[in-house]
């Protein structure tokens, strides 16, 4: 019993084949394009706070090199360096809760009345409708 070149479900589901494969690209675009948008972020946030250590700890060094001779000295960090620390440390932070924000609020992708639903989940429902309203 072999059914070359048919589906397993022709005839039996309701679902539009069509409708289900754009909704699946859909899902699979969103979900890559989340990934790159996660991944992008991520970088630039590890990028900024890399430059602010760089900067606080590696900043108030003082490195001269003559023909003959370098000297290292060391020089506090003045209040001219507060914005450079406030906007290295303000970035990053603004773009993690942007993109904690993001994830938290964005679409679900659930059951929607418009999704495609899968014929077990279909009866289900309609099993679960016919209950209330029989109660």
């Amino acid at each position: 019993m072999s059914q070359e070149g048919e589906d397993l479900s022709a005839g039996e589901s309701s679902i539009n084949s069509k409708m289900l494969d754009r909704y699946l690209k859909k899902e699979i675009w969103r979900y890559s394009w989340e990934q790159g948008l996660a991944k992008l972020a991520i970088c630039l946030i590890l990028g900024f706070y890399t430059v602010l250590l760089g900067f606080i700890f590696l900043g108030h060094f003082r490195l001269v090199i003559g023909k003959w001779y370098f000297f290292l000295s060391t020089k506090p960090h003045v209040v001219t360096d507060v914005p450079i620390i406030l906007a290295l440390s303000s970035i990053p932070t603004i773009l993690l809760i942007a993109l904690l924000r993001y994830f938290h609020h964005r679409e679900k992708s659930g059951i929607d009345s418009d999704t495609p639903l899968p014929l077990s989940l279909q009866s289900s429902k309609d099993l679960m409708d016919m209950l209330n309203k029989s109660q």
